[in-house]
C-alpha cells in the first residue's frame, strides 16, 4: 500500500466526475480539458466529494484492476500522507472518437509537495515534450490514459491506466 497511494490518489483524482458544472453546451474537447482541470484542483484541495462524481458502473484503475471502493480507502491514506500538494502538467493528448460518444486522454503529471520547486512548468505547459524533459528528474512523475464515455451529454470516466516514472523509463 506504500506505493500505491499516490498512484491511487492520481487515478481518482483525474478521473472520477463528469463536467456537470458547465454552464453552457461546450464542444467535446473544452469539455474534456475542463473535467481534467476540475479533477486536478479538486485533488490538490482534497476535496473527496468532488471526486466521486459519477464514474460508469464498470470503472476499474488498472494495472491492478482497483475499484471505486478501493480506491477511496487509498485516496483516505494517500490525501492524510502527502499533505499539501500541487499537480502540474502539460497539456493533455486527446482521442475522441469520429462518433462522439468515446474518448481517450493522454496526461502526464508531477506531484509536487508543499515546498518543493515548480520553477519553469507553467511556461512549458503547451510543448509536451520540452516539459517531460524539464521534470524528468523530479519524484512523483507518473502517466495516465483515462478511457472516457458520453452519457447524457457528460463525460464519465470508464478506466484509468497508470504508469510510474522510473530511472529506466514510464511503467506500472
Amino acid at each position: 500500500m506504500k506505493n500505491t497511494c499516490p498512484i491511487a490518489l492520481v487515478g481518482f483524482l483525474l478521473f472520477f466526475s463528469a463536467c456537470s458544472t458547465c454552464q453552457e453546451p461546450e464542444g467535446d474537447e473544452k469539455q474534456i480539458k475542463n473535467l481534467v482541470t476540475f479533477l486536478l484542483t479538486a485533488a490538490e484541495n482534497h476535496d473527496l466529494a468532488s471526486l466521486t462524481e459519477p464514474i460508469t458502473q464498470d470503472f476499474k484503475v488498472e494495472p491492478r484492476g482497483l475499484s471505486l471502493s478501493d480506491i477511496k480507502k487509498y485516496l483516505f491514506v494517500a490525501f492524510r500522507k502527502l499533505g499539501t500538494f500541487k499537480i502540474h502538467y502539460p497539456e493533455p493528448t486527446l482521442i475522441i472518437e469520429p462518433d462522439g460518444m468515446w474518448a481517450s486522454v493522454k496526461l502526464t503529471f508531477l506531484l509536487l509537495r508543499k515546498g518543493e520547486s515548480d520553477t519553469g512548468l507553467q511556461a512549458l505547459r503547451s510543448d509536451p515534450s520540452a516539459w517531460l524533459e524539464n521534470v524528468g528528474k523530479r519524484a512523483r512523475l507518473y502517466r495516465a490514459q483515462l478511457e472516457l464515455i458520453k452519457k447524457d451529454s457528460a463525460w464519465l470516466v470508464q478506466s484509468v491506466q497508470f504508469e510510474r516514472f522510473r530511472t529506466t523509463g514510464f511503467g506500472p
